[in-house]
């Protein structure tokens, strides 16, 4: 049998998100954020909050902070009471010492 990873459908945006939590789960960091990416472009009309916040944990995990601070502040502006946003929000700024910021 190939070694070929069964690829997600390209027009899916949540079956591309799935390929990105799946990466995300491995500790495939890098591997997460481009799925969220394409997720996020495929459904360029409008993008679940969620594909930002999930994108913004990887970059956490990456210690990559301003990118995260960034896609927070993207899924906070399409769904305000999403509240994984800002708990990642506030986790950055905490992890760059801007405590203030942070409560």
């Amino acid at each position: 049998m190939g070694g070929k990873k069964k690829q997600p459908n390209k027009n899916d945006p949540e079956a591309i998100k799935e390929a990105g939590n799946k990466a995300f789960m491995a500790r495939n960091f890098q591997e997460a954020i481009k799925q969220y990416t394409l997720a996020i472009e495929v459904a360029s009309d409008s993008p679940s909050p969620i594909y930002f916040a999930n994108r913004a944990n990887a970059y956490l995990e990456l210690k990559q902070y301003n990118e995260c601070l960034e896609d927070c502040n993207q899924a906070i502006s399409i769904d305000p009471a999403y509240t994984k946003s800002y708990y990642r929000k506030a986790k950055a700024f905490y992890l760059l010492d801007r405590l203030l910021e942070a409560i």
